[in-house]
């Protein structure tokens, strides 16, 4: 009687350390799904570019690529697909560019430095309007643009048929993918104190937005991600739908526009 009565406190210690173990599961999956799901009001619509998803997936991921210029123009390869793009200076790798796919998976995009899954938290705080024409309208001309990074690395943008293509040397740069040139909806140039600042730098600071041939002044704030804009108002900006170019430079940058 003794052996059955073990047996059963055995089985019954067994059973309860198993269901214990996925119900411990279960909630750390809810958990994981609550963080990374889609906010209910933009479930149609992507948190980086304001432009409708389809299809859908409340688990969607991004995905982080990283180019270097010391690269071959192959490193450009995939590079219109992405949502996001991120031009600094590496102290160590020299110019970068770190792109982020969201609505897409990049396509082949090689040779790159690292490829690697990112959490949505980490994304920039976006926000979108369809109704920014009237204000637009006051903001002074961008039509061309011309950053020096650091000091040291040029980048120039001209704006056409809507939005801006990016240059280098006085060359409209390609997607070797697709052939077309590579442009962007938004600039955002990210000015920071620190010497070579990145998309992790963390702090305030101020820049500049460039979107519809126009430009204003903004400031940024990132004390935890994700980082947001302001304008001088203290009210957060809005964006025109499409992907985002974001320059991040530190006091040496000089941007000139007209």
């Amino acid at each position: 009687m003794n052996n059955k009565t073990n047996i059963f406190d055995v089985v019954s210690y067994i059973l309860i350390s198993l269901l214990v173990i996925v119900l411990f599961y279960s909630f750390i999956k809810i958990i994981y799904l609550h963080i990374n799901r889609i906010p209910r009001n933009s479930v149609n619509v992507s948190p980086i570019t304001g432009e409708i998803l389809s299809p859908v997936s409340s688990s969607r991921e991004a995905i982080e690529v990283t180019y270097s210029q010391f690269k071959d123009l192959e490193s450009f390869s995939g590079i219109n697909k992405a949502n996001l793009i991120y031009e600094y200076i590496d102290p160590k790798l020299g110019h970068i560019y770190k792109t982020v796919f969201y609505d897409t998976p990049p396509g082949n995009n090689y040779p790159v430095l690292n490829i690697e899954k990112i959490p949505l938290l980490e994304l920039p705080k976006l926000n979108f309007s369809s109704a920014l024409d009237e204000k637009i309208g006051s903001f002074d001309s961008a039509n061309s643009v011309y950053l020096k990074i650091n000091g040291l690395i040029s980048s120039s943008f001209l704006f056409e048929n809507g939005e801006y293509i990016y240059y280098k040397d006085k060359t409209p740069e390609r997607d070797l993918n697709d052939g077309k040139k590579i442009t962007v909806s938004n600039i955002i140039l990210q000015l920071s104190k620190e010497e070579y600042p990145n998309k992790t730098t963390t702090g305030s600071g101020e820049g500049f937005l460039f979107m519809a041939g126009k430009v204003i002044k903004i400031n940024w704030k990132k004390e935890s991600s994700p980082i947001r804009f302001y304008d001088e108002n203290g009210n957060e900006i809005s964006l025109v739908k499409g992907k985002t170019w974001f320059a991040i430079g530190n006091k040496e940058t000089s941007v000139v526009y007209d």
